[in-house]
């Protein structure tokens, strides 16, 4: 699968992005919001996510299966938060929070004229961060092309 993804070396015929919300409750991804904007997002790193991979990262592939774009993006912990220990030297730890164990985040990926399904990789159980990732989210691309299309009254 290497190599056949964007990288930033090489320009993709793309001038459009989604802007898509996610929401992550009891371990449960779904799309809560579609837009599609002129912009254009950071390329793929290198090399694809291996099996196994642990983390939190989006994919977009093409009909025949192939990944054309991937990103790492930044764990979510649902059951604590940062807080500064220190002011003068920056350290921060995790505390618990009793707040929601809801997750909302937005994911930012090109629309690529090949590409044929977003999907949401991640830990089953976010409290569980080191796990292998799972399918966490699966969307057809035609499906946001079409929630992401204006509303005519």
């Amino acid at each position: 699968m290497s190599g056949h993804h964007h990288v930033a070396s090489r320009p993709l015929p793309y001038t459009h992005a989604f802007r898509i919300a996610v929401s992550i409750d009891a371990n449960r991804a779904t799309v809560t919001g579609v837009h599609r904007v002129a912009m254009r997002v950071p390329a793929s790193a290198a090399g694809a996510p291996a099996e196994g991979q642990s983390g939190l990262w989006v994919e977009l592939r093409g009909a025949d299966g192939r990944v054309l774009y991937h990103r790492a993006l930044r764990m979510a912990h649902p059951d604590s938060v940062e807080v500064f220990d220190d002011e003068k030297t920056g350290a921060i730890r995790r505390v618990p929070s009793a707040r929601s164990r809801v997750v909302k985040f937005d994911l930012l990926v090109p629309d690529l004229p090949d590409a044929a399904e977003l999907i949401l990789h991640g830990p089953r159980d976010l409290s569980e961060p080191h796990r292998p990732g799972v399918a966490l989210l699966q969307s057809p691309l035609h499906d946001l092309r079409r929630q992401a299309a204006p509303q005519i009254p």
